[in-house]
C-alpha cells in the first residue's frame, strides 16, 4: 500500500483500510491483479475507488455491490475531489503501464507536488513521450516523488523484451510439432501473447471458464478462445496442473509444458517435457534503471517489499540518484518499504488549494498542468 504523502490518497491499499485513521480517503486501483485489490469484499465501502475503464469492468464484475467506482479514461487528465464537499482536489492522469489489460501508472499533480506511481509496469521508451510527462517545450516535467515497481530490482534480472520471449515460445512449440502445448498461466495479463500464438499457429486457445468469461467481458478476441478441450491444442493451465504432463506422456499423449516468468531470468529446457521462458509483465533491472534515470525524480520510493527485489535497490540508488543534492545520508531519500500506516491531514483542512474543476467527476480537463487556485 502507498499513502501519498500529505494527502488522503491511497494506492492499492484496500487490505490496510482498517488501519487508516481519518474518516475519508480516496482510493486508486492500478490494476486488477489480486495482490493489488486484496482486502476488497462485497460489503467494502471505505471510500471512492478510481481506476481505468477495463479495471472498472472487472471490479464491477467481481464485486457488483461495491459503490462509488469511477472509471477515468487512460491518457486524459481528470480532476478528482479529495473531500466530501468537493472543494479540494488533485489532477490525475492514467498512463498505460504495459503490464496487463487496464493497468496504469498514475500521475498526481497538486499542491503536494508532482507524484508518479508506476503500479506494476513494464518499461518501454514511448512511456516517456506521454504528453502529461512533458512540458510545453517538450521537456520532461519535474517529478517530485516517484513510487517505483521494483519487483525485479537486481542486476541478475536482465530478461529480454516480451516480443523476444514470444519468439522463444514459438520456437519451443516448433520443436515439438506433434505435441499438445500447455502454458502455465495463473493470472490474466498475457491475453495478447495468447492471441499472437492463436494467429501464428491457426488454432484456438483452450482456457477455463473463468478466463473465458473475462476475455468476453473485455472483448479481447473471444473468437480465438474456447473452453472445449477439443477445439485447440494450446491449453492454458495452472502451475498445479503441470504435474499431469509426465503421466500424460507415459500414457501416450505427447504434451509439452511451458512456464512463463521473469524469475526464470533466461530461456531453458528443463528435462524432456518442460521449458522455462522469462516472459515478464514487469520491468527488468536495466529497464528500471533507464526509466528512473529518465524520470530523474527528486525522491524515490520502492513499493515491492521482498528480499529478491530489495537486493538491487542500493545499486540502483547509487547509479541513478547519485547526482541528487542529498545533504544527509542518501538513505533518507530512499524509502525501502511502502508506508503502511501514516497520518494524513484532516480532509476538511486539506493542504491542496481549491481548484477550478469540471462539472462532474472524471470529465476531461484541457491541460495536464494543475489549474490555478481560486
Amino acid at each position: 500500500m502507498v499513502l501519498i504523502p500529505n494527502t488522503n490518497i491511497v494506492v492499492d491499499g484496500f487490505k490496510h483500510s482498517a488501519e487508516l485513521e481519518n474518516p475519508f480517503y480516496v482510493f486508486f486501483l492500478t490494476h486488477m491483479h489480486s495482490d493489488h485489490y486484496q482486502g476488497l469484499s462485497p460489503s467494502w465501502n471505505r471510500g471512492p475507488i478510481y481506476c481505468s475503464p477495463p479495471t472498472a469492468l472487472m471490479l464491477h464484475d467481481r464485486f457488483p455491490d461495491i459503490p462509488n467506482i469511477f472509471a477515468l479514461e487512460i491518457g486524459e487528465t481528470h480532476w478528482v475531489p479529495l473531500n466530501t464537499q468537493k472543494s479540494k482536489g488533485v489532477n490525475v492522469t492514467f498512463i498505460d503501464a504495459n503490464h496487463c489489460i487496464g493497468a496504469v501508472m498514475i500521475l498526481f499533480q497538486g499542491e503536494m507536488g508532482t507524484v508518479l506511481h508506476t503500479g506494476d509496469f513494464r518499461y518501454i521508451p514511448s512511456m516517456l513521450e506521454h504528453p502529461a510527462l512533458l512540458d510545453s517545450s517538450g521537456q520532461a516535467i519535474t517529478i517530485n516523488h516517484l513510487f517505483l515497481d521494483n519487483t525485479f530490482c537486481s542486476p541478475e534480472y536482465n530478461f529480454p523484451p516480451r516480443e523476444v520471449c514470444t519468439q522463444m515460445i514459438i520456437d519451443a512449440i516448433d520443436e515439438n510439432p506433434e505435441s499438445d502445448i500447455w502454458l502455465a498461466i495463473e493470472n490474466f495479463g498475457r491475453e495478447h501473447l495468447l492471441i499472437d500464438l492463436s494467429l501464428h499457429f491457426n488454432t484456438r486457445i483452450v482456457v477455463n471458464q473463468s478466463m473465458f468469461n473475462r476475455i468476453q467481458l473485455l472483448n479481447v478476441r473471444p473468437d480465438l478462445f474456447s473452453t472445449n478441450e477439443e477445439d485447440g491444442w494450446i491449453h492454458v493451465v495452472s502451475k498445479a496442473e503441470m504435474k499431469n504432463i509426465i503421466p500424460r506422456n507415459k500414457e501416450g499423449s505427447s504434451t509439452i509444458g511451458i512456464f512463463l516468468s521473469g524469475w526464470y531470468k533466461y530461456y531453458s529446457k528443463d528435462g524432456k517435457y518442460f521449458y522455462k521462458v522469462p516472459y515478464s509483465l514487469h520491468s527488468n533491472y536495466y529497464e528500471m534503471q533507464t526509466f528512473v534515470e529518465k524520470i530523474n525524480p527528486q525522491k524515490l520510493t520502492y513499493v515491492a517489499v521482498c528480499s529478491m527485489s530489495l537486493k538491487g535497490t542500493f545499486e540502483l540508488m547509487n547509479m541513478v540518484m547519485k547526482d541528487k543534492e542529498i545533504k544527509d545520508a542518501p538513505l533518507q531519500e530512499l524509502d525501502l518499504q511502502p508506508p503502511i500506516k501514516r497520518k494524513a491531514g484532516n480532509p476538511g483542512k486539506a493542504c491542496l488549494k481549491k481548484v477550478k474543476r469540471p462539472k462532474f467527476i472524471g470529465s476531461r480537463i484541457t491541460s495536464a498542468e494543475p489549474p490555478s487556485g481560486e
